[in-house]
């Protein structure tokens, strides 16, 4: 292992320490005055600095702001990471803080960051706000580079930025574990600091461009879009991030209350025999542990119901035990004929249920408050949710995440609906795959790894034993033949109170519109608001943006919106 300099923890104790904020841009006059204005707003009580490298020769930037310093360079820097490694050089503090031009980071960065690395050399978080064009989500494990914070001494340590362009970041990371510094930690939503903006920013991304690629790429990019000369910069948000983020963790924090006269949610669920497992002398016992986990989340949320399609289970009767494992759940048992088919159960468990918020659940789950939480509010954002689970081993220890399936879900009813159900297949396998495309065509989908949910272990025979065909047979018949009946969706009209469908396409962003009867619209998962419609021009009035007018199927207007078929 390199040895590596003693940091110098002193001045922690009289006075925080001072921070440089290192800010590469390069043909960016419409991102930088956002970058400037967040550093302005940083609420650090200790002395800092951000320095801008703008090595752009025939595009230089002006203006002047208390802390902040602005080089234009008169000849282009030989790769990013040594315009990194310059700003370094020009930096006076003893913690560095990477500012990239195209994000947004939040008034408490530098004081979270700080506090943070208190006694030490290196900080990122693991989460981050995911901006969608027109509000943000949480999204845990996403970690960008320019969210670190580092000491001095660990970036002579490295040698600084390998001399690269799209890489350089992870070449840096890679030093950092190398000697053992890498300090990582997750944030919650109140000190998430970071807002990233890679997809709606109307730009170039140099890591777009691959491994050590991107510098001449960039360029001509810029020379395309942007005019060259000199561009003064508004160091100012376009958008109050800060309350935007705010008012989303209000939302997320708001309690969670059923519809007069409903369930919070109603859990369905499609079984045959997972009550008593043979296994090794003994048996587990699946599905009761899988009730008793979701009767101790309706004692800490409220009512919840459970509706179970049973295919005849004769290991242990559900009749005989459920009413006790799931004392507190409302319990619905529907006798379901016929072989064994996982989609035909959850679409007669659907079919019965009370509540407009659905959790289609497997039998051998273990579920959380945090989870059936984390999924209502999808559903009240107007999105589906398709949560990544966690599989426990034969001894109870965590295993690997389930990122194949699409078997356990968030949808409300109109949207099970319109998706027209689960398929009914006679086989293991695929059916979920069918279903989340087209959920993935009528709304925004959440697709999240969480521990909230877990797969209780059972050998491997049993997870298809009871179907009829083999393995995955139907799902690759319905590939085979597209004009399977159960390709056949249900119309989008199914989904509540929606009288058209119009696909929009904004210079942030694009997406379906939904028109509602009431005259409101809905962008599914972001916000909504009334709308007007005069000749080709449609007039959306958000309930939190300014108001904005779509032209119809014009291609030249700002702003162009037709109206669609699904299928």
């Amino acid at each position: 292992m390199m040895s590596t300099p003693a940091y110098d923890f002193r001045h922690w104790d009289g006075r925080p320490p001072k921070v440089s904020c290192l800010c590469p841009t390069y043909g960016r006059p419409h991102l930088i005055g956002e970058a400037i204005g967040s550093f302005l707003r940083q609420d650090y009580p200790g002395e800092k600095e951000l320095i801008v490298l703008n090595d752009h020769p025939e595009m230089p930037l002006s203006g002047e702001w208390p802390g902040v310093t602005l080089v234009n360079l008169t000849e282009r820097c030989g790769s990013l990471g040594g315009k990194r490694n310059q700003l370094a050089a020009l930096a006076t503090g003893d913690v560095f803080l990477p500012w990239d031009d195209d994000d947004i980071c939040l008034p408490h960065r530098i004081s979270v960051t700080i506090a943070r690395m208190r006694n030490r050399h290196y900080f990122k978080p693991t989460d981050l706000w995911w901006w969608t064009g027109h509000g943000a989500e949480f999204h845990q494990g996403a970690m960008a580079h320019a969210m670190a914070g580092y000491s001095r001494t660990l970036f002579d340590a490295c040698g600084g930025y390998p001399l690269i362009d799209a890489g350089e970041d992870q070449g840096f990371d890679h030093c950092v574990k190398r000697l053992g510094l890498w300090d990582s930690a997750a944030l919650d939503r109140d000190e998430a600091f970071y807002i990233y903006r890679m997809n709606h920013v109307r730009t170039y991304h140099v890591s777009g461009y691959g491994y050590g690629r991107g510098w001449d790429e960039c360029a001509a990019h810029v020379a395309e879009t942007v005019q060259p000369g000199m561009k003064a910069i508004t160091a100012e948000w376009s958008l109050p991030y800060d309350r935007i983020i705010a008012a989303h963790i209000a939302e997320e924090r708001a309690p969670l209350t059923p519809r007069p006269g409903e369930p919070l949610l109603s859990v369905c669920v499609s079984v045959k025999n997972r009550s008593r497992v043979p296994h090794a002398g003994g048996s587990l016992d699946l599905f009761p542990r899988c009730v008793a986990s979701l009767a101790r989340v309706a004692e800490t949320l409220g009512p919840i119901e459970l509706v179970v399609a049973d295919f005849g289970s004769d290991d242990h009767p559900l009749g005989q035990w459920i009413g006790e494992a799931g004392r507190g759940l409302h319990i619905r048992l529907i006798h379901a004929d016929g072989p064994f088919s996982r989609g035909r159960g959850l679409n007669l468990a659907a079919s019965h249920a009370s509540s407009e918020s659905l959790f289609l659940c497997d039998a051998d789950l273990l579920v959380t408050p945090a989870a059936i939480e984390e999924g209502l509010r999808a559903l009240a954002k107007g999105a589906a949710s398709f949560p990544v689970i966690r599989h426990l081993a034969a001894d109870g220890s965590m295993a690997a995440a389930g990122v194949d399936g699409y078997g356990i879900a968030f949808v409300t009813r109109g949207l099970f609906r319109a998706a027209g159900g689960v398929p009914e297949f006679h086989s293991w396998g695929g059916e979920d795959n069918l279903f989340h495309q087209r959920v993935s065509s009528l709304a925004p989908v959440r697709r999240e790894a969480t521990d909230a949910i877990l797969h209780q272990w059972h050998p491997e025979e049993v997870r298809d034993c009871y179907y009829m065909n083999r393995r995955r047979s139907d799902y690759e018949q319905s590939a085979r033949d597209p004009n399977a009946p159960l390709d056949i969706p249900a119309a989008v009209s199914a989904l509540p109170e929606t009288t058209r469908v119009l696909h929009a396409v904004h210079p942030h962003w694009s997406g379906f519109i939904h028109l509602l009867r009431d005259g409101r619209f809905l962008r599914a998962g972001h916000d909504g608001g009334m709308y007007e419609e005069c000749g080709t021009g449609l007039t959306l009035k958000w309930d939190h943006w300014p108001p904005e007018t779509f032209q119809r199927a014009n291609d030249a207007a700002p702003f162009t919106v037709r109206e669609i078929r699904l299928w």
